[in-house]
C-alpha cells in the first residue's frame, strides 16, 4: 500500500499513513466488519488530551 503501515488498536487492524499534518487511516482488508471508531483516530492523534510517550514515565 502506497506510503500505509500496518497498525492496531482496541478497535482493529488499519493501515495508516501521514498526509503532511494530516492522518490517513484504512481499514485492514481483511477485516469483514471494521468499527466505525476507526474514523476518530485522525482527529485523536494531535489532541491536547493525548499522553506522548515521553510524559508517561514522569506520570508514572
Amino acid at each position: 500500500m502506497d506510503g500505509f503501515k500496518p497498525h492496531s488498536s482496541h478497535w482493529g487492524a488499519f493501515y495508516a499513513r501521514h498526509q503532511g499534518e494530516a492522518l490517513e487511516i484504512r481499514p485492514h482488508p481483511a477485516d469483514p466488519h471494521p468499527s466505525p471508531l476507526l474514523g476518530n483516530l485522525p482527529a485523536i492523534a494531535h489532541s491536547p488530551a493525548r499522553i506522548r510517550p515521553g510524559r508517561q514515565a514522569r506520570l508514572a
